[in-house]
């Protein structure tokens, strides 16, 4: 079973990963489009929020199950505080970056491009946010 839980693991990294390098290459993409484009390209991208969303979910459930056997000396392992801490904000991260996209859907203007672009750079920080975790796990388990 730890085996099956350990494959959807590194499916829900995947996915949450993969959405937030779509959003660096979406960002990079729509610089070389008008403004016009730009936003219509980029509000496009809203619809890859479920991948990151499900991917969260599959490794919240699925996380939960591996980390049973170290909850008790979790004091012990400061590396798996962090990490545990740093998923922490990639789902709040992942949250406010929902929630931007919602907003720039509504708005009209020139602050759908502003809600986009800090919706964009949200994306770059969800990377490193994820490739940090990616990195405190080697560390805890290795």
């Amino acid at each position: 079973m730890r085996d099956i839980m350990l494959m959807f693991h590194f499916v829900g990294v995947a996915m949450a990963l993969g959405y937030a390098f779509s959003q660096l290459f979406f960002a990079l993409k729509s610089l070389q489009m008008t403004t016009e484009s730009s936003n219509r390209f980029m509000l496009h991208s809203i619809n890859l929020n479920w991948m990151g969303t499900i991917g969260i979910l599959i490794i919240l459930v699925s996380g939960s199950f591996l980390g049973e056997p170290f909850w008790e000396n979790m004091h012990l392992m400061p590396t798996f505080s962090l990490k545990l801490t740093l998923v922490l904000i990639f789902i709040l991260l992942l949250i406010i970056q929902s929630i931007l996209g919602k907003t720039a859907k509504k708005v009209e203007g020139k602050y759908k491009r502003k809600i986009l672009w800090m919706r964009s750079l949200l994306g770059f920080v969800l990377l490193g946010v994820g490739l940090t975790i990616i990195y405190f796990a080697v560390m805890t388990f290795h």
